[in-house]
């Protein structure tokens, strides 16, 4: 898949959200408990985005091999 900058800032935030949930189950897992369900969200809402932008390459590639 092509890189960019938007793809780096994805990359890093998404990095940044998983290292932070991580920080918090270790150092206060109560707290941890309550805003779990905002990383399941997180987390769900960038594997779509990176499954997307797979499907989209893939579809572009089956497209171009299709039509030579």
């Amino acid at each position: 898949m092509p890189g960019g900058y938007g793809t780096l800032i994805v990359l890093i935030s998404f990095f940044l959200v998983k290292y932070y949930f991580g920080y918090l189950k270790s150092t206060d897992p109560d707290l941890f408990l309550k805003y779990s369900i905002i990383e399941s969200v997180i987390s769900g809402l960038f594997s779509g985005y990176f499954i997307g932008r797979a499907l989209t390459f893939t579809y572009k590639y089956l497209k171009v091999a299709k039509s030579s």
